[in-house]
């Protein structure tokens, strides 16, 4: 190796990249600094990227888009232009320039010239280092210098918000060059002292103390990534002291082999990325000989009511390698609900309503669990243990989604729930079923059964309910709407509610039966049948509930006002938007970008809109930046993972230059969710509007003279709105984090 190295970024200032995607890597891989000054930053650079191939670095300033000047413009105006060239041709061409230089240039000279750049481009096939890069394995480099080496030879920068570093540049000929360090690496330890969380400023100091050698401990910005998501330990000792390292080196890492680039382009990218550390696992289609029967099963399991429990427990088989189920007596000794689903003792566990569990831990499945809300089921895919070990040996994962799987699953939903026996005015009343009587007459216990169900012209019911107070759970009819349909029914106030379409609701809380009733109203309104209503007077409900009670509890003479109306049948459902987004002649990108939802799934699933661009044949199709897309070409994609979800619709509109969104506003989607309404556009009460891209509108021509045209604009249309630009200089507004340090 050679020791005259330059100690300095190379002296050709400017970049000239021509990126392009790979079969096996459908992203470009790079992200754009989001701050909204100008000029715009490269974020990030993903390792074994068609970015990182193509000789983009990280903090590179982005002064051209397929040559067109973009140095004064935001981070919106950059994207669309990234997009558009991704969209329309093969490759994306960025005139760049290190942070370092920028800032030394001072202004800028234009035009700029290309010829002078130096030139990279994303060679036609991913390079057989990147294809057979170690997948989630740490390096340990150790890097020696000499008495005539000037540096190390690698340059850093700040991670976000300043907390950790990156490799941002290795010299060639360097020390650095010799070793298994690459650009874009993460720096976890520096000679054995983890600084993964120290601010980057801290970080350089360590790195110009640590002469004439210095041992770094680091991963590529997949393997952060994934060990992030994954809590698996960052630091040295402790990730070899971990599972997933004793399962590493039992398998012989035979991930090394695969693309390193799978957990970011395979549609089911997160399930493939918490199965691929384990051996049960299966890529594609899986077809098991004859002589082997399967037992994989979808099991449904339901609860009588909120205090009702699954009736399983799991525990993690570390021979097995899995989550195994054991079976719970029921509630009051009765059989399980799990068991009745169809689970058995010693299932092996693989998903949790459709989340992948294997790769979770205890908290994260209890989460799963726990967030099953009454009267919603909890589905649970399972397989017995000679399945699940078959699948294992054969290296197949066992996913509901694949092809061949669901040939295979065998449905176990449960029986209904049954009734609990209870005492007093509940036991004699399910022991003595009342029979529907007509409204207002006398039944056994003082009991009643009113049927309540609105006409065309009438959507109130016209009654309030109130917790019963007094220490007693119960819920009692509160205030009746003269003239209303209750009142015309008979409803008494003061009476106890018992039943509500013949499901039993004293044992609810205030919250709990709210959200049942209005879960009730809306599935009558959709299938128009009646409210049934069973009460009793509020002395006999007090005195039967009473009874259940200790002896020596007393009652409280409190009383509570937290008093709601039972809302109308006819409430209005919020609009939803269908628009058919056609590519115009001289706008044929999409014109708008997606994020993920931010609910709190294990998984990104679903997609939004943001930085929309008011000038595109999207936004005059009353595309709004912040809708929820629920639909894309008539699918329904809510449950679909995010990145899927945004190459669908990019593939599907450069292809066919039309697209159908379905999409409703923030204040619509909250709507639903706070009524655990789906979202449903087949619902005879739903709300659709139908939009089309308008035909394009007159261009502008830039060579005529502003004062002939009557006035001047800055939009690219006539009669398009115009859009101010935030950033109308050069000036040094350079990036967020720390600038490369060159070590």
């Amino acid at each position: 190796m050679s020791s005259n190295y330059k100690n300095e970024l190379p002296k050709s200032k400017f970049r000239l990249c021509r990126l392009r995607t790979w079969p096996d890597y459908k992203t470009l891989g790079f992200a754009l600094d989001q701050a909204s000054t100008s000029p715009v930053a490269i974020k990030s650079i993903e390792s074994n990227s068609p970015a990182a191939a193509g000789g983009l670095r990280m903090r590179d300033i982005i002064l051209c888009v397929n040559r067109q000047d973009v140095s004064e413009s935001g981070t919106r105006e950059v994207t669309a232009a990234i997009k558009n060239a991704r969209d329309t041709g093969d490759y994306v061409e960025l005139l760049v320039i290190d942070d370092i230089s920028y800032d030394e240039l001072g202004d800028l000279i234009r035009p700029f010239n290309f010829e002078k750049a130096e030139k990279f481009s994303t060679p036609a096939k991913m390079p057989s280092d990147y294809k057979n890069f170690p997948k989630y394995t740490p390096r340990t480099c150790v890097i020696p210098m000499s008495n005539k080496d000037k540096s190390f030879g690698f340059a850093m920068f700040a991670g976000e918000n300043q907390i950790g570093a990156h490799i941002q540049y290795i010299f060639p000929d360097s020390p650095a060059s010799q070793t298994q360090l690459r650009a874009n690496d993460r720096i976890l330890e520096i000679d054995d002292k983890f600084v993964d969380e120290d601010p980057a400023v801290s970080i350089d100091k360590k790195l110009r103390k640590a002469k004439p050698s210095v041992k770094l401990y680091v991963v590529d910005t997949h393997t952060y990534k994934y060990f992030k998501e994954n809590d698996i330990p960052l630091e040295s000792k402790k990730f070899q002291r971990s599972q997933f390292a004793k399962d590493q080196l039992q398998h012989g890492n035979s991930r090394s082999s695969k693309n390193p680039s799978d957990d970011i382009n395979d549609d089911s990218r997160s399930s493939e990325r918490n199965q691929d550390q384990k051996s049960s696992h299966i890529k594609g289609n899986f077809h098991p000989p004859a002589n082997h029967k399967d037992d994989i099963r979808l099991c449904t399991i339901y609860r009588t009511d909120a205090k009702d429990i699954f009736g399983f427990r799991y525990d993690q088989d570390e021979e097995d390698d899995c989550y195994k189920v054991m079976i719970t007596p029921g509630r009051d000794e009765r059989p399980s609900n799990a068991e009745l689903a169809g689970v058995r003792n010693d299932d092996c566990l693989i998903e949790i309503n459709d989340e992948l569990v294997e790769d979770l831990n205890s908290a994260q499945i209890k989460k799963l669990v726990t967030d099953t809300e009454y009267p919603q089921p909890l589905k649970l895919l399972v397989a017995d243990v000679e399945t699940y070990k078959y699948y294992q040996q054969n290296d197949k994962p066992i996913r509901r989604n694949l092809p061949t799987i669901p040939q295979l699953i065998q449905s176990f939903p449960q029986p209904p729930p049954q009734k609990l026996p209870g005492s007093g005015i509940l036991n004699l009343f399910n022991a003595n079923p009342m029979q529907p009587n007509r409204p207002g007459s006398d039944s056994r216990l003082n009991q009643r059964s009113y049927k309540l169900q609105p006409s065309e012209g009438s959507s109130d019911y016209g009654f309030s309910v109130k917790p019963l107070g007094n220490n007693i759970k119960g819920h009692k009819i509160a205030q009746i709407t003269p003239g209303s349909l209750a009142d015309k029914q008979g409803l008494p106030a003061g009476s106890c509610i018992i039943s509500v379409n013949g499901q039993n609701v004293q044992h609810m809380d205030k919250e709990e039966f709210k959200n049942f009733l209005r879960t009730e109203l809306a599935n009558g309104e959709e299938r128009n049948k009646p409210l049934l209503l069973e009460v009793i007077d509020e002395d006999s409900y007090i005195n039967q509930q009473s009874l259940r009670m200790s002896n020596k509890q007393t009652l409280s003479n409190s009383r509570s006002s937290s008093e709601f109306t039972v809302p109308p049948r006819k409430e209005a459902y919020p609009e939803m938007r269908r628009c058919i987004i056609r590519a115009w002649p001289q706008y044929k990108q999409l014109g708008f970008d997606t994020a993920p939802l931010p609910h709190a799934a294990l998984r990104q699933k679903g997609c939004k809109i943001q930085q929309l661009d008011v000038d595109s044949p999207a936004a005059r199709t009353h595309i709004h930046n912040g809708d929820y897309i629920i639909e894309v070409n008539g699918d329904n994609i809510e449950n679909e993972d995010y990145q899927h979800v945004d190459d669908l619709i990019h593939s599907r509109y450069r292809r066919d230059q039309r697209i159908e969104l379905l999409v409703i506003d923030n204040d619509g989607y909250q709507w639903y969710q706070n009524r655990k309404y789906p979202i449903d556009p087949t619902s005879k009460k739903a709300n659709i509007v139908r939009h089309e891209t308008p035909d394009p509108p007159r261009v502008v021509d830039s060579s005529s003279d502003s004062d002939s045209a009557g006035k001047s604009s800055s939009s690219k249309y006539a009669n398009a709105p115009t859009i101010a630009n935030p950033n109308a200089s050069t000036t040094n507004k350079i990036n967020n984090g720390l600038q490369s340090k060159v070590h």
